[in-house]
């Protein structure tokens, strides 16, 4: 993972230090769902794989669907009998796409919805 300095360091990147999880310290999401944007890659693909792990019915969504997929299956592939599902293009800058996507979450219809 790398991530961009701030400060008089800004412009260079840098590795963090490693953060450990013990996910069994984390209570359980089973019977949540829970969706995560940016989930195609880095911290949202990360937080989708963390919260499948725990048990979570986790929603993925990204501008990007080719590597919402390709997360999807990693995660599936790795957490055996998680319930990872990728949803449809949801393109966070525009407005309209946010709402579309929102009714048609609330209608129990993210993975299918037009936008």
């Amino acid at each position: 993972v790398v991530v961009l300095a701030g400060g008089s360091r800004a412009g260079k990147l840098q590795k963090p230090s490693p953060i450990a999880l013990d996910l069994d310290s984390l209570p359980s999401m089973d019977g949540k769902n829970v969706l995560v944007t940016g989930s195609a890659r880095g911290i949202g693909f990360n937080s989708a794989r963390m919260l499948a792990a725990l048990g979570a019915t986790v929603y993925l969504a990204d501008i990007d669907t080719a590597a919402l997929q390709s997360a999807a299956e990693a995660i599936r592939s790795e957490i055996q009998g998680s319930d990872v599902r990728p949803t449809v293009k949801l393109d966070l800058g525009r407005t309209s796409a946010v709402h579309a996507f929102a009714d048609a979450w609330l209608a129990g219809k993210a993975e299918e919805a037009t936008l």
